[in-house]
C-alpha cells in the first residue's frame, strides 16, 4: 500500500456526489492494468489479479467506506456493493442533466468557453445515462439560442454549414474590422464586400489614435524593439523595415507582462524553437553558390543577418549593394561580436568615421573665420560619406547620379525652352506650402552666373496656371477662388461670375454716381478690396455666385467717418411666432432679396475711396496720376461700418412712407392692413420675409420692386441659415445642412450617434463629468478648437435645437479653461446631432393653441460655484417658440430662493412675448389670445404661494430683493397667471438637468420637435 500512496484519480466521497466519474475512472484503470475483468460476474481470475484490484479500489476510497467495507476482500463484491449503495444518484442526476439541456441558452453565457464547458458536462452526464446528444442537436440548441441582435451572424454560422459541433468550435468569423482614417484601405467595393458578408468597418475620430489602441500599441511595441536593433547594428536608418520584420517575428515568440506564455505557444501549446535566432546585424558567413566560386578562392561571402523567413532559412543583406539574399541556416556561420556595415567592413567604416583634413590651407585666416571655414568643411565631408552609403530600400540599377554638384552651387542652370515638360502634379509638388494662387512674399534670390555687375535675380517659384489651379482646388460648398484672374481664366466660372461680377459694377455706378477728384490735404481715402462670395441655397436650387467691390471698413475712423452702426434685424423668437402664425390663419410665406441692398442707404459723412482697378479717370484728372486721385462716396458701399444702418434707414423710410406700421418693440417688424387683409415685412438685412394674405402678398412686392431691384425666391425655404419643410400637415423649421457643416467642419461627420446630447450626472461632485478642471488637469490648448465648437453649437441652440439648450449652457462656461471632459462632451453632443440631424420644430395644422410658459430651476446645478440653473420656455400651439437655460447670477440659499429667481426670468420674456404679438395681431386685426392672462406653469408650490402674497418681510425671504417679486405685480394686473403643475408634466425640465433617455425623449416631443423622416 505504501507504494500506492498517490492517487491515480479522484476517490470516491462518502456521499456518492461523484460516484458515477468514479465508476468510469475506476473502470478505466482496471483496464489499463488487464485487471477489468476482476469486476464482471463469473470471472475466473487468479488470486494475485483480484487482489490487485482490490488495492486499487480500496485505496480510492474515503476513509470512512475504507472502515465500513474492512471485511470484504473480493474486488466484485466491492464493486456490486458500492453499485447498490450509489446507483440510485442516476435517478437523480439524469432529470437534472435533462432540465438543464432543455434551458441551456447561448445568450445566457459571457463566453463562449462557458458556454462549451457548460454544454460538455451536460452532454457527458446524459451519454453515462445512455441518453447520446447528437452534433445536429448541439448545433441547433446553439444557433437557436443566439441573441436577437446576432441575428447576422447566426445566419452566417448556419451558411457554414458545419457537420460536427467541434467545427463550429473552432470557426472564429470576423464581425468588425477598424481601420484608420487614412484612406489606405478605404474604397467603395471593399465596403460593399464586407456589407455582404457582414463585417462592420468602423473608423475612429480624426486625430483620436485612441480609439484604434491595439493597433497603435502594437506599431510602438514594434518601434520599442526595432530601435534599439538598429542602434547596436551598424546599419543606417534607412534599413528599418527590416528590423521591424524583424520585430514582428520576435513578438510571437516573446512573453508578455499580461501573458507569461508567448502567442505562439498559446496557440499551439507546446514552446516556440528559438534555435535560429542570432542577433540582428551581427555577421553571417554565407556559402558560395558553386557556379560562383573557385577552387583556389573564397568559399564563403560577408553577410549581414536582418531575420528569417523559417527555422531554416535566414535573411541576410549584401554589405557592398545592399541586397537582399536568403540562405539555408545550416549552412552559415555566425560571428554575433561583429556587426558589418553597409558599404564596405567595419574597419573601414571606423576609418571613414574619423574626420580629418589638413588645417594648413587655412592658417591665412583669422580664428572666427577659421573655426567657419573648418565647420563647413566637416559638413561637406559628412554628406560626402552619407552619399557613399547605399539606401537599403532602393534599387540601385534604378538610381541616376547627377553630374551637376547639388552642394554649395553658386551657378544658376538655365533650362531651354522646351525641355521644362513638368507635369502638373509635379508642378504642384513645388510649392512650399502656400495657399494656392498666391505670390511667395521671401522670394528666394541667387545670383546670375553671368551677372558680372553684381545685380541681383529673383526666382519665384513655378506658378500654376488658372486652369491648373481650378483643377486641383477643391470647390467645397463654401470654397471660393482667392482672386479674379483664376476665375477669368476658367470658361465655365467666368460665366457665372463675371455675369454677376458686371451687374454689381453697373448698379455700383449707377447708384454711387462716381464724383472722381484729386486728393486734397486733409483727405485719408479708404483702400477698395474685391470680395468673391457664393451664397448657398437649399439643394434643389443653384447657389448664387457674387462678385462686388467692397470698402476696407476697418480703417475707419469713429466720431469722423461715421456716428451709428446699429441696424435691427428680425430675431428668431419673432421669426418662429410669425411661422406658428402663418399656420393659425392659413396665410402665405414669401421671400424676397434686395440686390445690392447696402448700395440704396445715403450716407450721413464724406467718405473718399481709393480708385479700384480698371475704373478709367475722368477727362479733369487726365494730367494727374491715380495715387493722387480718389473718390467721394454719395451712397453707402458694402465694407463701412454705417452701411447697415443706412439701407435700413432707407428701407424704413420708404415703407413707412407707403403706409405701414412699425413699433420699437420689434423695429424690423412692418405691417399694413388692407380692411380683412394685411401683410407683414420682416426684415433680415437685405431679406425680406413677406407674409399675408394672398391679396396683399403681391401689392406689397410690387411696391418695394418700384424702388428697389428684387429677386423674387418663391415660398421661403431658407432664411436666417434655417431650412422650412412646408409638408402636408404643418411646418417644419430644422437645420440639417448646418449640423452637416459643423459635423464636417469639426470632423465629427462619421462618428456613432447616441440617443442623449449629455451624460446623466452623477451626485457625487468629485465625479461630475462637468466639474471645473482641478489642478492636476492640462487644459486644452488652441489646437483644440473647443471655442469654436461652442459658438457653432450657440446658434443651433437658440434656433432650432432647444434640447441641447442645457448641455451647451454647462460646457460653455468653460470655454477659457477646457479640459479633455470638455471636450469629450462637445463631442458628445456632436454625436448626438449626428442621430437627429433632421430634427427641428413642428408647427401643426391646424394649431389654435394659446401662448403657454413653464419655468423651472435646478438648485445648485453648479455645485461646485454654488450657483442655480434658470430654465423657462414658451410654446405657441404646442411648439417652443422662445426658450433659455442659464447659469443663476447669484446664488440661491434655498430651492425656493432658485424658483422665484427662475420665474422672474420667466415672466420678463413673457411680457415682451405678450406685447409682441398684440402688436402685430393688433395691427393685422387678428384676434389674439392675450385679452387673458398668460399661463405660466410652476412645479414648486412654496414659490407660488410666495409670489402671490407679494414681498412679505419674514425670516425667510427678507433677504430676497423685492425687484424679484415683479410677478405678483404682473398677476395683480392680469398680464401672467402661474399655476401649479406636475414635476414629471414640467416641459422646462429638458432645460435644468441631465435626464435618462426615456425622459428626454418624452420632453423633447412635448416642446414640439419632430424629425422630417417621421413626418413624411
Amino acid at each position: 500500500m505504501s507504494n500506492l500512496a498517490k492517487l491515480e484519480f479522484l476517490a470516491l466521497d462518502i456521499t456518492g456526489k461523484n460516484y458515477l466519474s468514479w465508476v468510469l475512472d475506476a473502470e478505466i484503470h482496471l483496464d489499463a492494468k488487464g485487471l477489468g475483468k476482476t469486476i464482471k460476474e463469473g470471472n475466473q481470475e487468479s488470486i494475485q489479479d483480484r487482489a490487485k484490484a482490490m488495492i486499487l479500489l480500496r485505496h480510492h476510497l474515503h476513509e470512512a467506506l475504507k472502515t465500513e467495507y474492512l471485511t470484504i476482500k473480493d474486488p466484485l463484491i466491492l464493486w456490486k456493493n458500492l453499485r447498490d449503495r450509489y446507483d440510485h444518484q442516476r435517478t437523480v442526476i439524469l432529470p437534472k442533466a435533462r432540465y438543464e439541456w432543455v434551458h441551456l441558452r447561448f445568450q445566457d453565457f459571457k463566453s463562449v468557453s462557458e458556454y462549451n464547458s457548460t454544454m460538455f458536462r451536460i452532454t457527458s452526464q446524459l451519454t453515462l445515462h445512455g441518453e447520446k446528444i447528437t452534433d445536429e442537436e448541439m448545433l441547433e440548441k446553439t444557433f437557436s439560442t443566439f441573441h436577437a441582435s446576432n441575428m447576422l451572424l447566426q445566419q452566417q454560422y448556419r451558411e457554414r454549414g458545419f457537420k460536427k459541433y467541434c467545427d463550429l468550435i473552432s470557426y472564429y468569423p470576423i464581425k468588425a474590422i477598424r481601420l484608420d482614417n487614412a484612406g489606405d484601405f478605404t474604397s467603395q467595393i471593399f465596403n460593399d464586400y464586407y456589407m455582404s458578408i457582414g463585417i462592420k468597418v468602423e473608423h475612429p475620430v480624426a486625430h483620436v489614435h485612441k480609439q484604434n489602441g491595439l493597433a497603435e500599441s502594437l506599431i510602438k511595441r514594434l518601434q520599442m524593439i526595432a530601435r534599439p536593433m538598429i542602434m547596436k547594428s551598424k546599419l543606417p536608418v534607412s534599413a528599418w523595415g527590416h528590423a521591424i520584420l524583424h520585430a514582428a517575428t520576435l513578438i510571437r515568440i516573446r512573453p508578455t507582462s499580461y501573458n507569461a506564455f508567448s502567442p505562439l505557444k498559446t496557440v499551439f501549446g507546446q514552446e516556440p524553437n528559438i534555435s535560429h535566432l542570432r542577433i540582428f546585424g551581427c555577421a553571417v558567413y554565407v556559402p558560395i553558390a558553386p557556379p560562383q566560386r573557385t577552387k583556389m578562392g573564397p568559399q564563403r561571402r560577408l553577410g549581414i543577418y536582418v531575420g528569417y523567413e523559417s527555422a531554416s532559412i535566414i535573411k541576410y543583406l549584401e554589405p557592398l549593394t545592399g541586397d537582399l539574399f536568403t540562405a539555408r541556416f545550416a549552412d552559415c556561420h555566425f560571428d554575433e561580436s561583429e556587426f558589418p556595415a553597409l558599404g564596405g567592413g567595419t574597419k573601414q567604416l571606423d576609418n571613414q568615421s574619423k574626420i580629418s583634413w589638413s588645417e594648413l590651407s587655412l592658417s591665412h585666416l583669422d580664428p572666427r573665420t577659421k573655426e567657419c571655414e573648418l565647420e563647413v568643411q566637416r559638413i561637406i565631408h559628412l554628406q560626402g560619406l552619407a552619399n557613399q552609403l547605399p539606401d537599403t530600400f532602393t534599387d540601385p540599377k534604378r538610381v541616376t547620379k547627377s553630374h551637376v554638384p547639388a552642394a554649395n552651387a553658386p551657378i544658376k542652370i538655365d533650362v531651354p525652352e522646351g525641355q521644362n515638360n513638368m507635369s502638373n502634379e509635379s508642378r504642384a509638388r513645388l510649392k512650399r506650402g502656400r495657399p494656392l494662387g498666391s505670390k511667395d512674399k521671401n522670394p528666394r534670390k541667387k545670383k546670375g552666373a553671368n551677372n558680372q555687375d553684381g545685380h541681383i535675380e529673383v526666382n519665384e517659384t513655378p506658378r500654376e496656371s488658372p486652369e491648373e489651379t481650378l483643377d486641383m482646388l477643391v470647390l467645397e460648398e463654401s470654397q471660393v477662388p482667392e482672386n479674379e484672374e483664376i476665375l477669368i481664366n476658367y470658361n465655365m466660372s467666368r460665366k457665372v461670375w463675371n455675369r454677376d461680377k458686371t451687374n454689381v459694377d453697373d448698379t455700383f455706378a449707377y447708384n454711387v454716381a462716381l464724383n472722381v477728384m484729386e486728393n486734397e490735404e486733409d483727405q485719408e481715402p479708404k483702400s477698395v478690396d474685391e470680395c468673391m462670395h457664393r451664397k448657398d441655397w437649399p439643394k434643389w436650387k443653384d447657389a448664387i455666385y457674387k462678385a462686388r467691390l467692397v470698402a476696407q471698413g476697418f480703417s475707419q475712423r469713429p466720431g469722423i467717418d461715421y456716428e451709428e452702426t446699429y441696424s435691427p434685424v428680425v430675431d428668431a423668437t419673432t421669426f418662429r411666432y410669425l411661422i406658428s402664425l402663418v399656420i393659425q390663419e392659413g396665410i402665405d410665406m414669401r421671400l424676397m432679396d434686395v440686390v445690392t441692398a447696402y448700395l440704396y442707404g445715403s450716407l450721413d459723412t464724406d467718405i473718399y475711396m481709393k480708385l479700384p482697378e480698371g475704373l478709367k479717370l475722368p477727362e479733369s484728372c487726365k494730367m494727374s496720376s491715380r495715387e493722387h486721385c480718389s473718390i467721394k462716396l454719395n451712397k453707402s458701399l458694402y465694407g463701412l461700418k454705417q452701411s447697415g444702418r443706412m439701407w435700413y434707414n432707407r428701407l424704413s423710410e420708404y415703407l413707412l412712407k407707403e403706409g405701414y406700421k412699425n413699433d420699437s418693440i420689434c423695429p424690423c417688424i412692418f405691417i399694413k392692413r388692407s380692411g380683412p387683409e394685411y401683410v407683414i415685412i420682416a426684415v433680415y438685412v437685405d431679406d425680406l420675409n413677406i407674409i399675408g394674405t394672398p391679396g396683399e402678398i403681391p401689392k406689397a412686392v410690387e411696391c418695394l420692386k418700384r424702388v428697389f431691384e428684387m429677386k423674387d425666391l418663391g415660398k421661403n425655404k431658407f432664411c436666417l441659415g434655417l431650412q422650412i419643410e412646408h409638408l402636408k400637415d404643418g411646418i417644419l423649421v430644422h437645420q440639417e445642412r448646418y449640423i452637416e457643416k459643423v459635423l464636417k467642419r469639426f470632423y465629427m461627420d462619421k462618428s456613432h450617434p447616441l440617443s442623449t446630447p449629455m451624460v446623466v450626472r452623477s451626485l457625487d461632485v468629485e465625479k461630475d463629468p462637468f466639474r471645473p478642471p482641478t489642478d492636476d488637469e492640462d487644459i486644452l490648448g488652441p489646437e483644440v478648437p473647443y471655442m469654436s465648437a461652442i459658438g457653432a453649437l450657440m446658434f443651433l441652440a437658440g434656433h432650432t435645437r432647444p434640447d441641447i439648450s442645457f448641455s451647451l449652457s454647462l460646457l460653455a462656461r468653460y470655454s477659457s479653461c477646457p479640459t479633455r471632459r470638455h471636450w469629450n462632451g462637445v463631442k458628445q453632443i456632436f454625436r448626438y446631432l449626428q442621430g437627429t440631424k433632421d430634427l427641428g420644430l413642428y408647427f401643426a395644422n391646424p394649431s389654435k393653441g394659446s401662448l403657454y410658459g413653464f419655468a423651472d430651476a435646478g438648485y445648485l446645478s453648479d455645485p461646485h460655484n454654488g450657483r442655480s440653473q434658470t430654465g423657462y420656455v414658451f410654446t405657441m400651439g404646442g411648439t417652443a417658440i422662445s426658450w433659455r437655460s442659464t447659469k443663476q447670477t447669484m446664488a440661491a440659499t434655498s430651492s425656493n430662493h432658485a424658483e422665484i429667481l427662475a420665474i422672474h426670468g420667466a415672466s420678463r420674456e413673457c411680457v415682451w412675448l405678450r406685447n409682441v404679438i398684440q402688436h402685430i395681431c393688433g395691427s393685422c386685426g387678428i384676434i389674439s389670445d392675450m385679452e387673458p392672462p398668460t399661463v405660466l406653469y410652476e412645479d414648486n408650490a412654496a414659490c407660488i404661494a410666495q409670489l402671490k402674497e407679494g414681498y412679505i418681510k419674514g425670516d425667510r425671504t427678507k433677504h430676497i430683493l423685492p425687484k424679484f417679486f415683479f410677478t405678483h405685480d404682473l398677476q395683480k394686473s392680469g398680464d401672467i397667471s402661474i399655476q401649479q403643475v406636475r414635476s414629471c408634466e414640467n416641459l422646462v425640465d429638458l432645460f435644468t438637468k441631465s435626464l435618462p433617455n426615456s425622459t428626454f425623449q418624452r420632453l423633447v416631443h412635448g416642446i414640439g420637435m419632430r424629425r422630417l423622416k417621421d413626418l413624411k
